[in-house]
Protein backbone atom coordinates (compact mmCIF):
# COMPACT_ATOMS: atom_id res chain seq x y z
CA UNK A 1 0.00 0.00 0.00
CA UNK A 2 1.33 3.36 -0.68
CA UNK A 3 -0.76 6.35 0.39
CA UNK A 4 1.81 9.27 -0.57
CA UNK A 5 4.47 9.88 -3.28
CA UNK A 6 3.18 8.64 -6.10
CA UNK A 7 3.41 9.66 -9.98
CA UNK A 8 1.16 12.12 -12.08
CA UNK A 9 -0.70 9.69 -14.05
CA UNK A 10 1.15 6.78 -13.42
CA UNK A 11 1.86 4.94 -10.19
CA UNK A 12 -1.62 5.64 -8.46
CA UNK A 13 -4.46 6.04 -11.04
CA UNK A 14 -6.81 4.22 -8.90
CA UNK A 15 -5.96 6.96 -6.13
CA UNK A 16 -5.99 9.98 -8.41
CA UNK A 17 -9.68 8.89 -9.54
CA UNK A 18 -11.18 9.66 -5.87
CA UNK A 19 -11.75 13.41 -5.61
CA UNK A 20 -14.29 15.57 -3.93
CA UNK A 21 -16.19 19.06 -2.43
CA UNK A 22 -16.84 19.44 1.03
CA UNK A 23 -18.35 22.31 3.59
CA UNK A 24 -16.38 24.30 6.47
CA UNK A 25 -17.19 22.57 9.64
CA UNK A 26 -16.20 21.02 13.08
CA UNK A 27 -14.87 18.11 13.77
CA UNK A 28 -16.19 14.84 15.41
CA UNK A 29 -13.61 15.05 18.02
CA UNK A 30 -13.21 18.44 18.54
CA UNK A 31 -14.13 22.25 16.97
CA UNK A 32 -10.67 22.13 15.89
CA UNK A 33 -10.91 20.48 12.67
CA UNK A 34 -12.20 22.80 9.72
CA UNK A 35 -12.99 20.62 6.06
CA UNK A 36 -13.63 22.53 3.08
CA UNK A 37 -13.58 22.46 -0.86
CA UNK A 38 -12.76 24.67 -3.92
CA UNK A 39 -15.89 26.78 -5.44
CA UNK A 40 -16.29 27.52 -8.67
CA UNK A 41 -13.86 30.57 -9.06
CA UNK A 42 -11.32 32.67 -11.61
CA UNK A 43 -13.23 30.97 -14.54
CA UNK A 44 -13.04 27.10 -13.53
CA UNK A 45 -15.44 24.81 -12.31
CA UNK A 46 -15.96 23.94 -8.73
CA UNK A 47 -14.66 20.57 -7.25
CA UNK A 48 -17.08 17.99 -8.49
CA UNK A 49 -19.39 15.92 -6.01
CA UNK A 50 -19.26 12.29 -7.65
CA UNK A 51 -17.69 9.34 -6.73
CA UNK A 52 -14.02 10.04 -7.83
CA UNK A 53 -14.30 13.93 -7.48
CA UNK A 54 -13.33 16.38 -4.77
CA UNK A 55 -10.47 18.40 -2.99
CA UNK A 56 -6.57 17.41 -2.35
CA UNK A 57 -4.88 19.99 0.00
CA UNK A 58 -1.24 19.13 0.05
CA UNK A 59 0.54 21.65 2.13
CA UNK A 60 0.71 24.48 4.47
CA UNK A 61 2.94 27.15 5.47
CA UNK A 62 3.16 29.49 8.46
CA UNK A 63 0.38 32.00 8.26
CA UNK A 64 -2.53 28.79 7.47
CA UNK A 65 -1.95 29.36 3.56
CA UNK A 66 -3.41 26.41 2.02
CA UNK A 67 -2.07 24.71 -1.61
CA UNK A 68 -3.48 21.77 -3.56
CA UNK A 69 -5.30 21.04 -6.25
CA UNK A 70 -9.00 19.33 -7.23
CA UNK A 71 -11.08 17.64 -9.78
CA UNK A 72 -14.33 18.59 -11.05
CA UNK A 73 -17.33 17.01 -12.45
CA UNK A 74 -15.31 16.35 -15.80
CA UNK A 75 -12.59 14.50 -13.86
CA UNK A 76 -10.22 17.18 -15.00
CA UNK A 77 -8.12 18.31 -12.10
CA UNK A 78 -6.86 22.04 -11.81
CA UNK A 79 -4.41 23.84 -9.17
CA UNK A 80 -5.96 25.68 -6.06
CA UNK A 81 -4.79 28.17 -3.14
CA UNK A 82 -6.50 28.89 -0.26
CA UNK A 83 -5.97 32.20 2.09
CA UNK A 84 -6.16 31.81 5.80
CA UNK A 85 -9.45 33.61 5.32
CA UNK A 86 -11.05 31.15 2.91
CA UNK A 87 -10.58 32.57 -0.54
CA UNK A 88 -9.83 30.58 -3.35
CA UNK A 89 -7.43 31.32 -6.21
CA UNK A 90 -7.73 28.28 -8.87
CA UNK A 91 -5.10 28.12 -11.72
CA UNK A 92 -4.05 25.68 -14.95
CA UNK A 93 -0.60 26.61 -16.85
CA UNK A 94 -0.80 27.18 -20.45
CA UNK A 95 -2.21 24.04 -22.36
CA UNK A 96 -2.88 22.18 -19.25
CA UNK A 97 -5.69 19.05 -19.24
CA UNK A 98 -4.64 18.08 -15.99
CA UNK A 99 -2.62 20.28 -13.54
CA UNK A 100 -1.31 19.42 -10.49
CA UNK A 101 0.55 22.05 -7.22
CA UNK A 102 3.10 19.56 -5.59
CA UNK A 103 4.90 22.26 -3.52
CA UNK A 104 4.70 25.44 -2.12
CA UNK A 105 7.28 27.97 -0.53
CA UNK A 106 7.03 31.06 2.20
CA UNK A 107 7.06 33.77 -0.67
CA UNK A 108 3.35 31.75 -1.60
CA UNK A 109 5.42 30.83 -5.34
CA UNK A 110 3.99 27.11 -6.50
CA UNK A 111 4.95 24.47 -8.03
CA UNK A 112 3.75 21.52 -9.58
CA UNK A 113 3.11 19.37 -12.95
CA UNK A 114 0.58 19.48 -15.84
CA UNK A 115 -0.64 17.04 -18.76
CA UNK A 116 -0.60 18.84 -22.34
CA UNK A 117 -2.90 17.46 -24.62
CA UNK A 118 -0.48 14.85 -26.12
CA UNK A 119 -0.46 12.96 -23.04
CA UNK A 120 2.96 14.75 -21.97
CA UNK A 121 3.89 15.76 -18.28
CA UNK A 122 5.60 19.27 -17.69
CA UNK A 123 6.80 20.98 -14.67
CA UNK A 124 5.51 24.74 -13.76
CA UNK A 125 6.53 27.55 -11.35
CA UNK A 126 2.97 29.75 -10.30
CA UNK A 127 4.45 33.02 -8.78
CA UNK A 128 1.90 35.03 -6.23
CA UNK A 129 0.36 37.13 -9.01
CA UNK A 130 -0.99 34.34 -11.29
CA UNK A 131 1.83 34.17 -13.93
CA UNK A 132 2.97 30.78 -14.83
CA UNK A 133 6.07 29.60 -16.14
CA UNK A 134 7.03 25.90 -17.42
CA UNK A 135 9.61 23.91 -17.65
CA UNK A 136 11.32 21.07 -18.80
CA UNK A 137 14.01 18.73 -18.44
CA UNK A 138 17.29 19.44 -20.80
CA UNK A 139 17.92 17.18 -23.44
CA UNK A 140 14.75 15.65 -23.89
CA UNK A 141 14.75 15.04 -27.75
CA UNK A 142 11.92 13.96 -30.16
CA UNK A 143 9.87 10.85 -28.54
CA UNK A 144 9.37 8.16 -30.81
CA UNK A 145 7.76 5.82 -29.12
CA UNK A 146 7.65 6.72 -24.84
CA UNK A 147 6.80 9.85 -23.68
CA UNK A 148 8.54 11.88 -21.64
CA UNK A 149 7.67 13.87 -18.60
CA UNK A 150 9.15 16.67 -16.05
CA UNK A 151 7.77 17.07 -12.82
CA UNK A 152 8.34 20.05 -10.64
CA UNK A 153 8.13 18.26 -7.03
CA UNK A 154 8.91 20.64 -4.44
CA UNK A 155 10.16 24.65 -3.59
CA UNK A 156 12.42 26.34 -0.94
CA UNK A 157 12.57 29.77 -0.17
CA UNK A 158 14.98 30.28 -2.62
CA UNK A 159 13.17 29.20 -5.32
CA UNK A 160 14.78 25.78 -6.06
CA UNK A 161 13.01 23.07 -7.43
CA UNK A 162 13.33 19.62 -6.96
CA UNK A 163 11.79 17.43 -9.45
CA UNK A 164 12.43 14.52 -11.86
CA UNK A 165 11.94 13.54 -15.62
CA UNK A 166 11.48 10.52 -17.50
CA UNK A 167 13.42 9.88 -20.40
CA UNK A 168 12.77 8.50 -23.78
CA UNK A 169 14.07 4.88 -22.62
CA UNK A 170 11.59 5.67 -19.45
CA UNK A 171 14.16 5.41 -16.85
CA UNK A 172 14.01 8.33 -14.25
CA UNK A 173 16.15 10.76 -13.11
CA UNK A 174 16.50 14.01 -10.78
CA UNK A 175 16.05 17.93 -11.60
CA UNK A 176 17.29 20.68 -9.64
CA UNK A 177 15.96 24.18 -11.40
CA UNK A 178 16.99 27.16 -9.86
CA UNK A 179 14.81 30.74 -10.17
CA UNK A 180 16.80 31.71 -12.97
CA UNK A 181 15.76 28.69 -14.98
CA UNK A 182 18.86 26.51 -15.17
CA UNK A 183 17.58 22.59 -14.47
CA UNK A 184 20.68 20.29 -13.40
CA UNK A 185 19.90 16.44 -13.96
CA UNK A 186 21.31 14.19 -11.21
CA UNK A 187 21.15 10.66 -10.64
CA UNK A 188 22.08 8.00 -7.61
CA UNK A 189 24.58 6.31 -7.24
CA UNK A 190 23.48 2.46 -7.24
CA UNK A 191 20.42 3.22 -8.95
CA UNK A 192 19.25 1.68 -12.27
CA UNK A 193 19.51 4.07 -15.21
CA UNK A 194 18.28 2.41 -18.55
CA UNK A 195 15.69 -0.12 -17.26
CA UNK A 196 12.11 0.71 -17.24
CA UNK A 197 10.46 2.19 -14.43
CA UNK A 198 14.66 2.24 -12.58
CA UNK A 199 16.49 5.58 -11.39
CA UNK A 200 15.32 8.69 -9.35
CA UNK A 201 11.77 8.14 -8.78
CA UNK A 202 8.62 9.86 -6.51
CA UNK A 203 7.96 13.46 -5.54
CA UNK A 204 7.36 14.01 -2.42
CA UNK A 205 4.36 16.66 -1.27
CA UNK A 206 5.54 19.21 -0.05
CA UNK A 207 9.18 18.83 1.35
CA UNK A 208 11.24 16.94 -1.08
CA UNK A 209 14.26 20.06 -0.59
CA UNK A 210 14.75 22.11 2.58
CA UNK A 211 16.06 25.66 2.88
CA UNK A 212 19.74 24.74 3.04
CA UNK A 213 19.09 22.62 -0.49
CA UNK A 214 19.08 19.12 0.77
CA UNK A 215 16.94 16.44 -1.21
CA UNK A 216 15.31 13.73 -0.43
CA UNK A 217 14.03 11.55 -2.37
CA UNK A 218 13.75 7.54 -3.17
CA UNK A 219 15.12 5.39 -6.06
CA UNK A 220 15.05 2.27 -7.74
CA UNK A 221 17.77 0.04 -8.37
CA UNK A 222 18.17 -2.54 -11.00
CA UNK A 223 16.86 -5.02 -8.86
CA UNK A 224 13.47 -2.86 -8.86
CA UNK A 225 14.39 -2.67 -5.53
CA UNK A 226 13.50 1.12 -3.42
CA UNK A 227 16.48 2.39 -1.62
CA UNK A 228 16.07 6.30 -0.12
CA UNK A 229 18.84 8.76 -0.49
CA UNK A 230 19.77 12.53 0.44
CA UNK A 231 21.35 15.19 -2.51
CA UNK A 232 22.95 17.90 -0.51
CA UNK A 233 23.62 21.35 -2.32
CA UNK A 234 26.87 21.05 -3.31
CA UNK A 235 26.10 17.69 -5.17
CA UNK A 236 26.84 15.00 -2.73
CA UNK A 237 24.60 12.06 -2.31
CA UNK A 238 24.12 9.46 0.61
CA UNK A 239 21.82 6.40 0.43
CA UNK A 240 20.41 4.67 2.73
CA UNK A 241 17.59 2.18 4.16
CA UNK A 242 16.57 1.74 7.85
CA UNK A 243 18.93 -0.70 9.35
CA UNK A 244 15.65 -3.32 9.52
CA UNK A 245 14.38 -2.83 6.45
CA UNK A 246 13.72 -5.58 3.35
CA UNK A 247 16.07 -3.29 2.41
CA UNK A 248 13.19 -1.07 0.87
CA UNK A 249 12.57 2.23 1.67
CA UNK A 250 10.50 5.49 1.16
CA UNK A 251 12.40 8.69 2.14
CA UNK A 252 9.42 11.35 2.13
CA UNK A 253 10.29 15.24 3.77
CA UNK A 254 13.15 16.86 4.82
CA UNK A 255 12.96 19.58 7.16
CA UNK A 256 15.32 22.82 7.78
CA UNK A 257 16.79 20.55 10.05
CA UNK A 258 18.22 17.90 8.04
CA UNK A 259 15.95 15.60 9.80
CA UNK A 260 14.27 12.67 7.01
CA UNK A 261 11.09 10.83 7.67
CA UNK A 262 9.94 8.26 5.69
CA UNK A 263 8.85 4.31 5.72
CA UNK A 264 10.09 0.73 5.31
CA UNK A 265 9.33 -2.57 4.61
CA UNK A 266 10.81 -4.58 7.52
CA UNK A 267 12.92 -7.85 6.70
CA UNK A 268 11.26 -10.50 9.17
CA UNK A 269 7.23 -10.49 8.56
CA UNK A 270 7.28 -7.63 5.24
CA UNK A 271 5.98 -5.35 7.37
CA UNK A 272 5.34 -1.43 7.21
CA UNK A 273 7.00 0.95 9.40
CA UNK A 274 7.56 4.63 10.35
CA UNK A 275 11.45 6.42 10.63
CA UNK A 276 12.54 9.48 11.32
CA UNK A 277 16.79 10.16 10.69
CA UNK A 278 18.63 12.48 12.02
CA UNK A 279 21.46 13.89 10.27
CA UNK A 280 23.71 12.18 11.65
CA UNK A 281 22.44 8.90 10.31
CA UNK A 282 20.66 7.77 13.47
CA UNK A 283 17.67 6.00 12.93
CA UNK A 284 13.81 6.37 15.24
CA UNK A 285 11.66 3.71 13.82
CA UNK A 286 8.00 3.42 15.04
CA UNK A 287 4.93 2.51 15.02
CA UNK A 288 1.45 4.24 15.09
CA UNK A 289 -1.07 2.93 17.94
CA UNK A 290 -2.91 0.36 16.26
CA UNK A 291 -0.80 -0.28 13.49
CA UNK A 292 -2.12 -3.74 11.58
CA UNK A 293 1.51 -5.27 10.87
CA UNK A 294 0.32 -7.73 8.32
CA UNK A 295 3.08 -9.14 5.69
CA UNK A 296 1.17 -7.73 2.65
CA UNK A 297 1.53 -4.68 3.32
CA UNK A 298 -2.03 -3.36 3.33
CA UNK A 299 -1.61 -2.14 7.09
CA UNK A 300 1.12 -0.21 8.59
CA UNK A 301 2.60 3.02 9.37
CA UNK A 302 2.75 5.68 6.82
CA UNK A 303 4.72 9.63 7.48
CA UNK A 304 3.71 11.94 5.11
CA UNK A 305 5.57 14.54 6.24
CA UNK A 306 7.92 16.03 9.09
CA UNK A 307 7.96 20.15 10.21
CA UNK A 308 10.91 22.43 12.17
CA UNK A 309 9.63 21.26 15.46
CA UNK A 310 10.21 17.43 14.44
CA UNK A 311 7.13 16.64 14.26
CA UNK A 312 5.54 13.72 11.80
CA UNK A 313 2.25 13.59 10.30
CA UNK A 314 0.93 10.75 8.54
CA UNK A 315 -1.69 8.02 8.42
CA UNK A 316 -2.05 4.07 9.73
CA UNK A 317 -3.54 1.18 9.06
CA UNK A 318 -4.87 -0.60 11.46
CA UNK A 319 -6.73 -3.58 10.03
CA UNK A 320 -7.94 -5.35 7.22
CA UNK A 321 -10.54 -2.75 5.87
CA UNK A 322 -7.60 -0.97 5.21
CA UNK A 323 -9.38 2.32 6.06
CA UNK A 324 -6.68 5.08 7.25
CA UNK A 325 -6.59 7.21 10.22
CA UNK A 326 -4.73 10.67 10.36
CA UNK A 327 -1.94 10.87 13.34
CA UNK A 328 0.58 13.27 14.19
CA UNK A 329 3.73 11.71 15.97
CA UNK A 330 5.45 14.56 18.37
CA UNK A 331 9.70 14.95 18.36
CA UNK A 332 9.63 13.26 21.65
CA UNK A 333 7.14 10.09 20.66
CA UNK A 334 3.46 11.02 21.51
CA UNK A 335 0.98 10.39 18.73
CA UNK A 336 -2.44 11.80 18.20
CA UNK A 337 -4.80 10.09 16.21
CA UNK A 338 -7.41 11.65 14.59
CA UNK A 339 -9.93 11.63 11.51
CA UNK A 340 -11.80 14.63 10.07
CA UNK A 341 -15.80 14.22 10.48
CA UNK A 342 -17.53 11.68 8.11
CA UNK A 343 -13.90 10.02 7.09
CA UNK A 344 -13.67 6.94 5.78
CA UNK A 345 -10.12 7.26 4.71
CA UNK A 346 -7.82 10.25 6.09
CA UNK A 347 -4.41 11.49 4.45
CA UNK A 348 -2.70 14.58 6.67
CA UNK A 349 -0.26 15.84 3.91
CA UNK A 350 1.68 18.42 5.92
CA UNK A 351 1.74 20.55 8.81
CA UNK A 352 2.98 24.15 10.18
CA UNK A 353 5.82 25.06 12.35
CA UNK A 354 3.37 25.78 14.81
CA UNK A 355 1.69 22.03 14.19
CA UNK A 356 -1.38 22.95 11.89
CA UNK A 357 -2.43 19.70 9.91
CA UNK A 358 -3.73 19.71 6.39
CA UNK A 359 -4.48 17.21 4.25
CA UNK A 360 -7.38 15.26 2.80
CA UNK A 361 -9.88 12.43 3.77
CA UNK A 362 -12.42 10.30 1.38
CA UNK A 363 -16.10 9.98 2.62
CA UNK A 364 -18.14 7.09 2.45
CA UNK A 365 -19.26 7.82 -0.91
CA UNK A 366 -15.83 8.21 -1.93
CA UNK A 367 -15.49 11.76 -2.29
CA UNK A 368 -12.68 14.19 -0.81
CA UNK A 369 -12.33 16.89 1.33
CA UNK A 370 -10.02 19.08 2.33
CA UNK A 371 -9.19 19.73 5.90
CA UNK A 372 -7.39 21.94 8.47
CA UNK A 373 -6.49 21.27 11.84
CA UNK A 374 -5.64 23.39 14.86
CA UNK A 375 -2.59 23.05 17.25
CA UNK A 376 -4.09 21.35 20.36
CA UNK A 377 -0.54 21.56 22.42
Amino acid sequence: MKIKRWLFGFVASAVLAMMLPASTGAAKNGPNIVTFDVPAVGGLPAAGTNTGEGTFAAGIIQGNWIFGWYTDGNDVNHGFLRAPWGQFSTFDPPGSINTQAWGMNDNLVITGVFVDANGENHGFVRTPDGNITTFDAPGLGVVTQYRVHTFGCSINNAGVISGIFRDEDRAWHGIVRTPDGHITKYDVPGEGTTGPGEGVHFCDVPQGINQAGAISGVYVDDNYLQHSYIRYRDGSITTFDPPNSYPSSDAGGINPEGEVEGYYIDDTIGAVHGFVRTPGGRFEEFDAPGAWLDPDRVGGTFPSSINSAGDVVGSVVKDASGQAHGFVRSQNGKFKMFDPPGSTYTVPYNSTPAGVVTGYFYDAGGVVHGFMMANEK
